[in-house]
């Protein structure tokens, strides 16, 4: 498949996710961004590292924080990867109240 269409699906994918996030419809929002990043790994690092960190937020609003753990720290190693302090620093920021969320308290700082 050619990069701009899939770069294409992409967004469709991606943006059919954030209308599902706000729409609190959690599983489809996951299914999308799922779908997003299929086509993702074939694309810039920064735009999968937004992804993963969205579908950790999603597994956070559902109280999933074993895996919003590993999306954001996935998705922090990347914002790092290409240099993305703010990325990085959301990133840690969702990790300390995933950890004050089960009172790990110690984690969280």
């Amino acid at each position: 498949m050619r990069k701009g269409i899939s770069l294409n699906l992409k967004q469709i994918y991606w943006k059919g996710a954030l209308i599902y996030y706000f729409q609190e419809q959690y599983e489809k929002a996951i299914t999308m961004n799922q779908q997003a990043q299929k086509y993702l790994k074939q694309s810039v690092n920064g735009f999968n590292a937004d992804s993963m960190s969205w579908l950790g937020n999603i597994y956070y609003m559902q109280a999933r924080f074993k895996e919003a753990t590993e999306m954001i720290s996935e998705a922090q190693q990347l914002f790092q990867e290409i240099g993305n302090e703010l990325g990085v620093a959301e990133c840690l920021e969702r990790l300390g109240d995933i950890y004050a969320m089960q009172d790990k308290y110690d984690e969280a700082i």
